[in-house]
């Protein structure tokens, strides 16, 4: 049996065996094959795209670099009038947004604008100062601060959720007349406290290191006189009572061993 390729009928005889004799019975065989390919598939192939002189194939994105570590003061006037370059001593990124007569919601507010602005940045410790001017012309109790100061706490935890955050109570600040002055800033500050806890925050007690060496009354020395002029006690510690603040930061700031639960300076007599 020859077997031929495709096409080679039209231009090749059939070989017939020497021995076969005219008449002799015998069977040939031929076999060609064909490829039918039905008429809808002869289709060009689809060349491939020209890739343009700008094009370039698909790049994963590069990893976004770390963010870069800082610490946050956010308060009212008492750390306005901190030094935050005396507070890093050069050895940590420091930033401040504090600035007098702002309340709880001011504060939250300016956090938040810090943290929108500066998406490279990341909160490590945030140091925050409330809650004096919100009690200031409180007559009648401060019961009413407890929800929005719960509701304070929670928010700037998730503003800054990796940051240790610490809240610092009031200090023993003369209350120019207000007969509930004395008493709303250790309700505040049981307040403080209690919501520290609930939160999971750190409690800073500067308010001990401006009372006197017996606890019974504050620190005269850390604070103004009296101005008989304006008959007024100015609220803000003096240039030694603001040393004496620096120096809770200072050491929260940099030390990496400590108990910040009721943690407090030494008084200074």
């Amino acid at each position: 049996m020859n077997i031929m390729r495709p096409g080679c009928q039209s231009r090749l005889q059939h070989r017939v065996p020497p021995n076969f004799t005219k008449g002799q019975m015998g069977v040939r065989y031929s076999l060609s094959f064909r490829r039918i390919v039905p008429p809808q598939s002869l289709q060009m192939p689809t060349p491939p795209p020209n890739l343009s002189p700008t094009s370039s194939p698909t790049k994963t994105s590069a990893p976004s670099p770390p963010k870069k570590k800082i610490i946050l003061l956010a308060g009212d006037s008492f750390f306005e009038r901190l030094d935050v370059d005396k507070l890093s001593k050069g050895k940590q990124a420091v930033y401040k947004v504090a600035k007098g007569g702002r309340k709880f919601d001011a504060v939250l507010e300016a956090i938040e604008i810090f943290v929108k602005n500066n998406p490279g940045l990341e909160i490590k410790k945030l140091f925050v100062c409330i809650g004096t001017n919100d009690i200031r012309n409180c007559r009648t109790g401060i019961g009413h601060l407890k929800t929005p100061l719960s509701s304070f706490m929670a928010a700037i935890k998730l503003l800054a959720p990796s940051a240790l955050i610490f809240i610092q109570n009031l200090l023993p600040i003369p209350t120019n007349g207000n007969p509930k002055g004395e008493q709303n800033i250790v309700m505040m500050n049981h307040m403080l406290f209690d919501l520290c806890i609930k939160y999971k925050l750190f409690f800073v007690d500067a308010f001990n290191s401006f009372m006197n060496s017996k606890g019974s009354y504050r620190n005269l020395s850390l604070f103004p006189k009296y101005n008989a002029a304006k008959k007024f006690w100015d609220i803000h510690p003096n240039a030694r009572g603001m040393g004496v603040l620096a120096r809770h930061y200072i050491f929260l700031i940099h030390s990496r061993r400590f108990n910040p639960l009721a943690y407090s300076v030494s008084r200074v007599d």
